[in-house]
C-alpha cells in the first residue's frame, strides 16, 4: 500500500491492524464535498487494485459476513470441522445475522477418536501423518461436507500451545482447508503469540481462506 499512500498527499490515512485483519481508514480534504468524495473513490480503486483478492470490504463488514454473502449468492450451505479452535470458527460465522440461512452446523473433534467417528477420518491416516497435517485437514473438511450434506466446508487443526509442540510441528502450527464443489484449498501457517492469539489468528485466516475459495470457484 505504500505507493498508494504516497500518491495521495491530501488524504489522511490510518492503518488499524488486528490479528489476521487490517483496516485502512481514509479521510480527504477538499474545498467541496463532491471533490472529497471523488478523491476517496480514486483512493478506493487504487487500494482495491493494489490489494487484489485481499481486499474484501469498503464499508467495514466482517470477513464472516463476506463469506455469508458469497454462499448466499451461490445458494450453498456450509459446515465446519474444528480441532484446535474448538468452535471459534463456527462462532465467528454464526455471529453474522441471518447465518442460519447458509450455516448448517459443525463438529468440534478435539480427539483423534472423534475425528474418526464424527468426520470419517481414517485411523490409518492419523497414525501415519498425525492429526495436525495436511492429509488430516483434507479428510476433516471432506468429512464435514459429506456428514453434514453441504456444498462448502471449512476445517481447522493445529497446535495452539503453550505445550505440545515439537521441532517438526511447533506450537502455532495450524492447517486449514476450505472445500467448495470444485476444489479444496489448504493452507499451512505457523502463528506467533499466546494460545489465545494463535486461535484468533487461525479463525481469521481460516475464514479468509474460505472467502478465497468461494471467489475462485466461479459459478
Amino acid at each position: 500500500l505504500a505507493p498508494v499512500l504516497r500518491a495521495f498527499p491530501r488524504v489522511d490515512f490510518t492503518i488499524l491492524a488486528d490479528l489476521g485483519l487490517v483496516e485502512l481508514h481514509a479521510g480527504a480534504r477538499a474545498p467541496r464535498l463532491g471533490a472529497a468524495d471523488a478523491l476517496l473513490a480514486r483512493v478506493e480503486r487504487r487500494v482495491a487494485a493494489a490489494m487484489g483478492t485481499s481486499y474484501f470490504s469498503r464499508e467495514g463488514e466482517s470477513l464472516a459476513a463476506a463469506v455469508g454473502l458469497g454462499l448466499t449468492r451461490r445458494g450453498w450451505r456450509l459446515a465446519t470441522a474444528e480441532s484446535c479452535t474448538a468452535g471459534l470458527v463456527a462462532g465467528s460465522l454464526t455471529a453474522v445475522p441471518g447465518s442460519s440461512a447458509w450455516f448448517v452446523g459443525g463438529a468440534v473433534a478435539y480427539s483423534d477418536r472423534l475425528k474418526t467417528e464424527l468426520l470419517g477420518v481414517p485411523e490409518t491416516l492419523l497414525r501415519g501423518h498425525g492429526a495436525v497435517s495436511e492429509p488430516a485437514v483434507r479428510a476433516m473438511v471432506e468429512g464435514a461436507a459429506e456428514r453434514f450434506g453441504t456444498e462448502a466446508a471449512l476445517a481447522v487443526t493445529g497446535i495452539a500451545g503453550p505445550g505440545g509442540g515439537t521441532s517438526a510441528k511447533p506450537v502455532g502450527l495450524v492447517y486449514m482447508a476450505a472445500l467448495t464443489p470444485r476444489r479444496i484449498e489448504v493452507a499451512r501457517r505457523v502463528f506467533p503469540g499466546t494460545r489465545e492469539q494463535v486461535r484468533r489468528r487461525a479463525v481469521a485466516h481460516a475464514v479468509a481462506l474460505l472467502r478465497s475459495a468461494l471467489s475462485s470457484d466461479v459459478v
